[in-house]
């Protein structure tokens, strides 16, 4: 651009110092900072940045929330998807007695919500109700919302597979209900998660469910864990075994009920945003020797959450 004129085909000798201005190439899930630069883009465009990302490929982003303190390691596995290669840790940072406002800007939800309930250990609060027609007594988390909203996170300091726990209520951010208090019927997909802008709590419990089509993929726990690199170094713990060495995939970070956290290191057991009944949610399970797409747990258990970005 030279006296009021632009000049596309333009020259000047090698010699002479110029401007340099870079484009991005085929854009993918390594040109991504934040979890939320995928609500950031159009559709299409989130399509393309996952289309253009190899099979495989990783990359560790963080977390707009809670001041940034939390990041994952995502990555493409070979549903052609992009997971969360570590649990969520949304409200890691919360006391007991504080709260954390999550709007639509930053998380997968279409209201303003707040998480709070976190636990100090114990167990999972639960209500149950007579409901003839579920043809007996169902559990429920939300009958009073405020004690629905439960939470917790295992310590940075004892347990090197950090993880949060969330009820259904919560982990669906007030969506996925159960009987007598909402007039969703059973199967249906929560509309809303605590998953950052852009992603989504997976679905399950049908053939073309993002579980079952992540098990198609995968038939074994080897098959779902041998494909990622080590990705731990001693200044980041959270999502390492105790060698230090970053478990990739789907750690076995157990579960929280009725009798609080554990075990760790057996089983992995992942909610989805699909209700199986009144009083059940489907997960995804994984141990040693077994992964199983329609697995399920009470809705008023705690269970790590994966989000996806499809």
């Amino acid at each position: 651009y030279y006296n009021g004129a632009l000049a596309i085909a333009g020259g000047n000798s090698r010699t002479n110092g110029m401007y340099v201005r870079c484009v991005m190439k085929n854009p993918n899930i390594g040109n991504l900072n934040f979890m939320q630069d995928f609500a950031k883009v159009t559709p299409a465009e989130k399509t393309a940045i996952i289309s253009n990302s190899d099979e495989h490929q990783t990359v560790k982003l963080k977390d707009s929330r809670e001041n940034s303190v939390n990041s994952y390691w995502v990555g493409k596995l070979k549903d052609g998807k992009v997971w969360m290669l570590q649990d969520l840790r949304l409200g890691s940072s919360l006391t007991t007695s504080n709260s954390l406002t999550l709007y639509p800007t930053d998380s997968n939800t279409i209201s303003n919500w707040s998480l709070y309930g976190k636990l100090s250990d114990g167990s999972m609060p639960n209500s149950s109700i007579s409901d003839s027609a579920a043809g007996g007594t169902a559990y429920v988390e939300n009958l009073n919302v405020n004690a629905g909203r439960a939470f917790y996170c295992t310590p940075d300091s004892t347990n090197k597979y950090v993880s949060c726990y969330y009820n259904w209520f919560t982990a669906t951010a007030g969506t996925g209900r159960g009987a007598g208090s909402d007039p969703t019927p059973a199967d249906t997909d929560a509309t809303s998660s605590i998953c950052p802008a852009g992603w989504v709590m997976p679905s399950g419990g049908s053939a073309d469910s993002d579980f079952k089509k992540l098990y198609d993929e995968y038939l074994t726990p080897a098959q779902l864990l041998v494909d990622y690199p080590d990705k731990c170094s001693t200044a980041d713990t959270r999502g390492c075994d105790n060698n230090g060495t970053f478990t990739p995939g789907f750690l076995f970070s157990g579960g929280y009920a009725s009798t609080g956290a554990g075990p760790i290191a057996q089983y992995g057991s992942y909610l989805s945003r699909t209700a199986r009944s009144v009083g059940l949610v489907y997960n995804f399970y994984i141990n040693e020797s077994t992964v199983g797409a329609y697995s399920n747990s009470n809705k008023y258990f705690g269970r790590p959450v994966r989000c996806l970005a499809n």
